[in-house]
């Protein structure tokens, strides 16, 4: 069949019949989106799950930077002040 004698014969039936054809092609296209969609989130899902395999536990990770970052000793407030206070005194002597 011709599309463009199919497409004047859906135009010639009346309005309540056209929009089942417009609501059939929506419902196929939307359908078309959707099966899309899944197969999109099950690789991303996939990829995902392989990284958190290879790369270990996201919480492991966490911890050794937080204990290595707890092995650092952090200068006390006394020391940070002091350390202020002699920049401060330095930009008021150079001007």
């Amino acid at each position: 069949m011709d599309l463009n004698k199919k497409i004047d014969e859906i135009r010639s039936k009346p309005e309540h019949i056209r929009l089942r054809y417009v609501w059939g092609a929506v419902g196929i296209c939307m359908t078309f989106v959707l099966v899309l969609w899944v197969f999109s989130v099950r690789e991303t899902i996939k990829t995902m799950s392989n990284q958190v395999k290879s790369s270990g536990s996201c919480m492991t990770d966490f911890k050794k930077k937080f204990d290595e970052q707890g092995k650092e000793e952090a200068p006390s407030i006394g020391e940070i002040l002091d350390q202020t206070g002699q920049k401060l005194e330095a930009g008021m002597s150079n001007n």
